[in-house]
């Protein structure tokens, strides 16, 4: 069954062809589900894990296949499939939750194109005092599905795997909060729903990612999350960039404390906070760090490299603290 499941799967991906009903999708779905959901009572351990990561990679792409021209009817099938794949185990969704939440995110921005485009249909038939109505006579209302709630669809996806692969879930989570940015600008207010999925990203970040490395990759990735996001607010902005440095100050390398509290001096140096006193105090930190560094493990030029390049926005308002620093222990 498995096999027959995979050749069905791997023809229509090869194919290219988008799949535009509902129906199409629940028929396909009963004659794949071996291969999306496994075997009762099949260890699954024995499998060969290239063949498998092969075949997870073939789910996924299955999901792009899905071109629905109703948005309501788009979302009626990516629900379904978000309910087989969390039928398939940890191990699977780790392959085929990414590819349906980026669906989901697409999604949003497909409709948010179309209120959009409603809105500014509205606008002269508003000054003409004349109902709202498309080209075929009928009446126009609000939008069939509202952006955010495919976002909170997602974000249930994303827990799914949380506990299980919580790097590739932060990372989802911020790929959410950055798309938010188009959200925000067509006037929807989204920032309390973007605040919960950041403030959830670090929790996750800190609670279940515990090697070195993959640590500071997810530092990295959050800091330039909200470097880019322009719609929280001064309060939420700061709780977050607050929480982002103090986990950046429990890295265990301090190289990689040096870098990434550096990084963190974007923050304080963005439209929403503008704080110089913070980023001072950031500088001054990462300057201690830098000779911790270069006692400890000799690598401290790159980071006193990194350091003066860091700091060089601040030099039209005084010399940059960095290199006034260091030309003061010469």
């Amino acid at each position: 069954l498995k096999t027959v499941a995979k050749k069905i799967v791997m023809a229509v991906v090869n194919v290219r062809k988008p799949i535009e009903t509902f129906d199409t999708v629940q028929r396909l779905l009963s004659f794949i589900k071996p291969f999306i959901e496994g075997i009762a009572g099949e260890d699954e351990a024995k499998d060969d894990p290239y063949e498998f990561e092969e075949n997870q990679n073939y789910a996924a792409k299955l999901v792009h296949q899905i071109e629905c021209k109703d948005p309501v009817t788009q979302l009626e099938a990516l629900v379904l499939l978000k309910e087989a794949f969390e039928k398939g185990g940890p191990q699977r969704m780790r392959y085929t939750i990414p590819s349906l939440v980026f669906s989901l995110y697409r999604l949003a921005q497909r409709s948010l194109k179309r209120v959009t485009e409603e809105d500014e249909k509205r606008r002269p038939s508003s000054d003409s005092g004349s109902e709202n109505t498309t080209p075929s006579g009928q009446l126009e209302g609000p939008p069939k599905i509202p952006p955010l709630k495919l976002y909170q669809i997602a974000y249930q996806a994303i827990e799914s795997i949380s506990q299980a692969h919580p790097e590739t879930a932060v990372r989802l989570y911020l790929h959410g909060v950055l798309s938010m940015n188009n959200v925000v600008s067509s006037g929807t207010d989204c920032e309390q729903l973007g605040y919960q999925v950041a403030s959830q990203a670090l929790v996750l970040y800190q609670d279940e990612i515990t090697d070195t490395d993959a640590k500071y990759r997810a530092i990295t990735f959050i800091i330039g999350t909200l470097q880019k996001a322009i719609f929280f607010s001064f309060d939420n902005f700061e709780t977050l960039t607050t929480n982002t440095v103090q986990y950046c100050a429990k890295l265990l390398k301090k190289q990689d404390q040096c870098k990434a509290i550096l990084m963190c001096t974007h923050l304080f140096m963005s439209k929403i906070l503008n704080d110089s006193d913070r980023v001072d105090k950031n500088l001054k930190k990462s300057l201690g760090l830098c000779g911790i560094c270069k006692i400890a493990e000799n690598k401290s030029m790159d980071l006193y490299l990194s350091l003066i390049h860091i700091s060089e926005p601040t030099r039209p308002e005084r010399i940059s603290y960095a290199v006034f620093c260091l030309k003061k222990k010469k």
